[in-house]
């Protein structure tokens, strides 16, 4: 490229000065130029270094925020979900007395049914009998009075 570039120089003069410094003064002037590059793209990336580590410690302290708060909630969970887990067995506990609570009022029931119905069919008895000494007095009383009757 260089020798290309030599002949086009010398047809135009100006071009042949910047040409005709060596290689060696071309590496340099792009070495200064990269460096000053570099300088500038070093700043610019210290700049945007330091930026990101203040966005890291912020985001690393929203963490930590979050972090002690996620603690709290699971405590506040765990206490409620164990407040609750004991609240569920106590009304277990509970609904299980109750029921029991319930067939024993049913036997109760069933048993005062069937002492009802014992009672009813006594008293049925007790009647059928009065009304058999009823009617027996009631014979036994027109016989009498018939037999006065006739007496007199």
């Amino acid at each position: 490229m260089h020798f290309q570039e030599q002949k086009q120089c010398s047809r135009n003069p100006t071009r042949t000065m910047k040409i005709s410094r060596t290689p060696l003064a071309e590496s340099q002037t792009s070495f200064s130029l990269r460096r000053t590059v570099t300088k500038d793209d070093i700043k610019k990336l210290k700049h945007n270094v330091d930026g990101l580590k203040l966005q890291l410690k912020g985001k690393e302290e929203k963490e930590l925020l979050l972090g002690e708060e996620v603690g709290k909630l699971k405590a506040k969970l765990c206490k409620e979900g164990g407040d609750k887990l004991n609240s569920v067995s106590q009304l277990e506990i509970k609904v299980v007395y109750l029921e029991q609570q319930v067939k024993d009022k049913e036997e109760v029931l069933l048993g005062l049914s069937e002492e009802r119905r014992e009672a009813i069919r006594q008293l049925c008895i007790l009647i059928d009998y009065h009304r058999g000494r009823y009617d027996h007095l009631r014979e036994a009383i027109s016989k009498k009075t018939v037999h006065i009757k006739r007496m007199a």
